[in-house]
C-alpha cells in the first residue's frame, strides 16, 4: 500500500507565465504615442518610438509587438543604428518567451547578447542576459540559467541600472532557493522587494509569482498563497483570462498542500474553463496533472491514471518537460498503489532520467523517493536505502523539509524491514519532528484569513463597479440588438443575391440547350462558392458571438447582487432576452458551418478510438447556460473507460445538435439524461428528455431537410429549422454508426445512437 504523505512535495505543478489584456490606461498611452511617431521627424527617436510602442503590445498582442519591432529593425539598418535592432529582437524574443516557443526565444536573446557586446551596449547586453535565464529557467535548465542570471546581475550593479538590478535581483533569488542556496536567494529577494523602481505590470507579476513560488518551495505557505493573491487581484484588475487561470491553479496547489482538497479542486477547475477556453496547452496539461495527484491521494486510481496520461500526451506534444517529470513520477505511484511494481519502477526510472538532466533540486529529491518507495515494496532495502539517502543529501543541500520529511520516513520503514529497529526508532523521529514544524494551526488560521481577505477585497471592487450598472446594462442591450440586426441582415442579403443569380443561371439554360453543360458547371461552381461563403462567414462570426455570450454572463454576474429589489426583474428579463438571442445565433453560426462542409464534400474524418465521456462532458458543459436559463437538469452517467470507434469533431457535433434539441423543446424545470453502454462491439449512447414530444407526422420527415419547410419553435420560443438533425444524421452515417429515436406527444423523446466500439 503506497503511503500517501510522500506524495506531498509539492507534487503539483505552479504557473509562471502572463499575458495581459490592454487596459484603457495602457490604450490612452499607446494612442499618445502613436501620435508623437506621426511627427516625429527624427529618424533615431522614431526608432525608439516603435519600440517603446512594441513593448506596450508585448504584454497583449503578439502581432502588434512584431509589426512595431519589424518596423523598428528596417529602419534602423537604414539608419545604421544597431541599439534600436537590438531593442526590436529583444521584444521579439520575450513575446517567443511568453507564448513558450523556449528556443526560438534563446536564439533571439543570444541575438541580442552578442551584438550588444559588439558595440558596447550594456543595457541590451543586461536585458538579453535575463531573456536567456529566464527561458532556460523555465526549461529547468537552473545551473544555465544562473550563468547568465549573474552575468546581468553584476553588470546591472556595476552600471547602476535601476529595471536591470530589479528584474535580476529577483530571478537569480529564485534560481539561488531553486538549487539550494537559500539563505543566498533569500537575501537576493529582500533586496529586490527593497528597490523603489516601478516597474510594469507584467514584470511585477512574473516576480511576485516567482516569490509564491519559492516560498512554497520552502514550506512557507503563508508567503506562497498572499503572493499568489496578490497576483490574482492584479490579473483580475487588468481583466486577464489567461493570467487569472495561472494563479487560480498556483492557489489550488496551496491548499492541495494543506490536504483541503475541495478547495483546491474548486480552483483547479476555475482556472481549466479558462486554459480550454483561451486554446493554453500546457494550462490544459498542467490542470490534468494536477487533479490526477488529487484522485491518487484520495485513492481514486483509475481516474489518476487517465489524467496523468492526458498529463503526458499533451506534455510531450508541447516539450514541457519540466511538467513531464511530475506527471511520470505520478505514473509510478499510481502503478505502486496497483501493486504493478515493475511498471512503477519503470516509470520512476523515466522521471530519473528526466530530472537529472534538469540539474540538483527538489524535484529530483522527490523522484528518488519515488523511486525508493518502489525498491521498498520489492523488498529491495539496500537499493531503496541508496535512493532515499540521495533524496536526504539533496533535501539538505536546498534546505527543502518536505522532501526530507518523506526521505526520513522511507529511511525508516527500510529499517524496519532491516529489523534495525533503534534506527528505525531515530529516523522515525525525525520525521515526526520535521512533519510537526511543517503544518500547524497557526499557518491554517493564517491562511484562512489571507482567503478571506482576497474575497473582500473582491466584493469591496464589485462595489465601485456596480455605480455604473445602468449604463452597463443599457449598453450590452443595445450592442446585442445591433449585432443580431446587422447578422440577420447580412444574411439575408446574402441570400437575396443567391437567389438572384441563381435565377439568372436557371433562365439563361433554358434559353440555349447548347449551353446547358456550361452552364452547369457555372451552378456548381457558384453553389460551392456559395457554401463556402457561407462557411467564411458563419466562422468568422462565432468567435464573437460566443464570447458575447461569455461577458455578458460574466458582467450579469458581477452586477447582480448590486441590483435594487425593484430593478432586478427588469436586468434578469433583459439579461435573459440578450443570451436566448445570442444562443439562437452561435446554433445558426454552428449549423451554417457543418451545412457548408457537408455540402461541399468536405466534412472530415478522422476516426480514432476515443474516451467519449469527453466530448459528452465538453457538449453539455458549452449548453449549460442554456440548460441554467431554462432550470433544466442535464443529468450526464458515462464512464470514463467507455469507447468508440468515431470521428471527434462528428461525435461533439452529433452530441451538441441533440442535446440543443433537447433542451430546446423541454419546458422549464425539466431533465435530460445522457447515458451510455457498450456490448456486442457496440457503443450505444441515449439521449432522454421529457418534453413536449414528437407527433408520428414529424417523426416521417425528422432527418429529411429538403421537405422541412417551416420554422418549428421551442417551449421558450427558440426557433428551429431541422438543419441541425439533417446533419446529425449524416454524420452518424459518416462514421458507420445508427440513429433510433423513440418519441411520445407529451411524454419526451429518446434518442439511441449507437457506433462501433473498435476498428
Amino acid at each position: 500500500m503506497y503511503n500517501k504523505s510522500s506524495f506531498r512535495a509539492l507534487f503539483c505543478v505552479l504557473i509562471l507565465f502572463v499575458t495581459f489584456s490592454l487596459d484603457a490606461q495602457d490604450q490612452a498611452m499607446i494612442d499618445s504615442l502613436n501620435v508623437l511617431l506621426e511627427n516625429e521627424t527624427d529618424q533615431r527617436k522614431k526608432i525608439d518610438l516603435l519600440n517603446i510602442l512594441a513593448s506596450k503590445y508585448s504584454n497583449s498582442d503578439s502581432s502588434q509587438t512584431a509589426y512595431y519591432a519589424n518596423q523598428a529593425i528596417e529602419l534602423s539598418a537604414e539608419d545604421n543604428y544597431p541599439a534600436g535592432s537590438i531593442d526590436a529582437h529583444y521584444q521579439i524574443g520575450w513575446v517567443n518567451l511568453r507564448k513558450r516557443h523556449y528556443n526560438k526565444a534563446i536564439e533571439l536573446f543570444q541575438l541580442v547578447v552578442d551584438r550588444s557586446n559588439e558595440i558596447k551596449y550594456n543595457e541590451g547586453l543586461i536585458n538579453g542576459l535575463n531573456g536567456l535565464s529566464t527561458s532556460h529557467g523555465d526549461l529547468g535548465n537552473y545551473q544555465e540559467a544562473l550563468v547568465h542570471g549573474r552575468q546581468a546581475l553584476q553588470l546591472s550593479e556595476e552600471i547602476n541600472y535601476g529595471l536591470g538590478l530589479a528584474y535580476s535581483y529577483h530571478n537569480v533569488g529564485a534560481l539561488e532557493v531553486q538549487i539550494g542556496n537559500t539563505d543566498k536567494g533569500m537575501k537576493l529577494l529582500q533586496k529586490g522587494t527593497s528597490l523603489d523602481i516601478p516597474l510594469d505590470d507584467y514584470v511585477d507579476l512574473m516576480l511576485t509569482n516567482r516569490k509564491g513560488v519559492v516560498y512554497a518551495n520552502l514550506g512557507d505557505l503563508n508567503r506562497a498563497l498572499d503572493a499568489f493573491f496578490h497576483a490574482l487581484r492584479i490579473e483580475q484588475k487588468k481583466q486577464n483570462l489567461k493570467g487569472i487561470s495561472g494563479c487560480l491553479n498556483n492557489i489550488g496547489v496551496i491548499f492541495y498542500q494543506l490536504k483541503d482538497y475541495d478547495k483546491a479542486l474548486k480552483y483547479y477547475n476555475e482556472g481549466y474553463k479558462v486554459f480550454e477556453n483561451v486554446n493554453d496547452k500546457f494550462g490544459v496539461a498542467t490542470y490534468y496533472n494536477n487533479v490526477a495527484i488529487i484522485y491518487l491521494e484520495t485513492n481514486r486510481l483509475d481516474s489518476a491514471l487517465v489524467n496523468f496520461e492526458r498529463s503526458i500526451k499533451l506534455g510531450e506534444e508541447v516539450d514541457f518537460k519540466r511538467l513531464l517529470g511530475w506527471s511520470y513520477d505520478g505514473m509510478s505511484k499510481v502503478y505502486q498503489a496497483q501493486g504493478d511494481l515493475n511498471k512503477g519502477l519503470s516509470w520512476a526510472q523515466k522521471a530519473l532520467d528526466v530530472r537529472e538532466a534538469m540539474g540538483r533540486n527538489r524535484s529530483l529529491a522527490q523522484t528518488y523517493n519515488t523511486l525508493g518507495k518502489n525498491l521498498l515494496l520489492l523488498g529491495r532495502f539496500d537499493e531503496a536505502l541508496e535512493a532515499y539517502n540521495q533524496a536526504v543529501t539533496i533535501s539538505k543541500e536546498i534546505e527543502n523539509p518536505l522532501n526530507l520529511r518523506d526521505a526520513m520516513l522511507g529511511i525508516s520503514q527500510c529499517y524496519e524491514k532491516k529489523s534495525l529497529f533503534q534506527s528505525a526508532y531515530q529516523a522515525h523521529k525525525e520525521y515526526h519532528a520535521l512533519n510537526d514544524s511543517l503544518v500547524n494551526d497557526e499557518n491554517l488560521k493564517n491562511i484562512t484569513f489571507l482567503e478571506a481577505e482576497y474575497i473582500f477585497q473582491q466584493e469591496k471592487d464589485s462595489l465601485q463597479f456596480a455605480q455604473n450598472l445602468e449604463t452597463l446594462s443599457y449598453e450590452l442591450e443595445l450592442n446585442q440588438k445591433s449585432r443580431t440586426q446587422r447578422v440577420t441582415f447580412i444574411g439575408l442579403s446574402i441570400i437575396f443575391l443567391l437567389l438572384l443569380v441563381s435565377l439568372y443561371l436557371f433562365y439563361k439554360s433554358v434559353q440555349s440547350n447548347k449551353m446547358i453543360l456550361s452552364q452547369r458547371d457555372d451552378l456548381d461552381r457558384l453553389n460551392k462558392a456559395k457554401t463556402r461563403f457561407f462557411s467564411i462567414i458563419s466562422h468568422d462570426l462565432r468567435n464573437p458571438v460566443g464570447q458575447l455570450i461569455g461577458y455578458s454572463d460574466i458582467i450579469y454576474r458581477r452586477i447582480s447582487p448590486h441590483v435594487s429589489a425593484d430593478e432586478s426583474p427588469e436586468i434578469e428579463e433583459m439579461y435573459q432576452n440578450q443570451q436566448k438571442a445570442a444562443q439562437r445565433i452561435l446554433e445558426l453560426l454552428d449549423g451554417l458551418i457543418n451545412w457548408a462542409l457537408k455540402e461541399e464534400g468536405m466534412v472530415p474524418y478522422e476516426p480514432e478510438l476515443l474516451k467519449i465521456k469527453t466530448c459528452i462532458d465538453q457538449s453539455v458543459a458549452l449548453h449549460s447556460i442554456h440548460a441554467d436559463n431554462k432550470q433544466i437538469k442535464i443529468d450526464a452517467d458515462i464512464e470514463d473507460t467507455l469507447e468508440a470507434w468515431v470521428d471527434k469533431n462528428s461525435l461533439l457535433a452529433i452530441i451538441r445538435n441533440l442535446i440543443g434539441n433537447a433542451l430546446k423543446f423541454t419546458d422549464e424545470g425539466g431533465e435530460i439524461q445522457i447515458m451510455a453502454n457498450q456490448s456486442n462491439g457496440a457503443t450505444d449512447i441515449l439521449i432522454r428528455d421529457n418534453g413536449v414530444g414528437i407527433s408520428k407526422d414529424d417523426m416521417k420527415k425528422l432527418f429529411k431537410f429538403s421537405d422541412n419547410n417551416h420554422v418549428t419553435r421551442g417551449t421558450s420560443g427558440e426557433r428551429g429549422s431541422g438543419l441541425g438533425l439533417n446533419l446529425v444524421h449524416d454524420l452518424v452515417q459518416l462514421n458507420h454508426g445508427k440513429i433510433n429515436v423513440d418519441s411520445e406527444i407529451g411524454k419526451g423523446t429518446t434518442i439511441i445512437l449507437s457506433f462501433p466500439s473498435a476498428k
